[in-house]
């Protein structure tokens, strides 16, 4: 699935996280992500802002 989904856009995703259980998690599905979600810009970003209700939608064709 990560391979068909632009990284830019899996980094979207991850950034409306909420739960940090959920981040830690996450850590193990690539390098890439653990990367991203061990980043101190990312910590910073995630602890400063307040849970937002994000809506997503996602269309995919094959």
């Amino acid at each position: 699935m990560s391979a068909d989904i632009p990284f830019e856009i899996q980094e979207e995703i991850i950034k409306r996280v909420v739960p940090v259980k959920s981040l830690i998690r996450f850590r193990s599905v690539s390098k890439q992500w653990k990367s991203l979600i061990d980043s101190s810009e990312f910590i910073t970003r995630h602890s400063l802002h307040p849970a937002k209700q994000h809506h997503l939608l996602l269309r995919s064709e094959c």
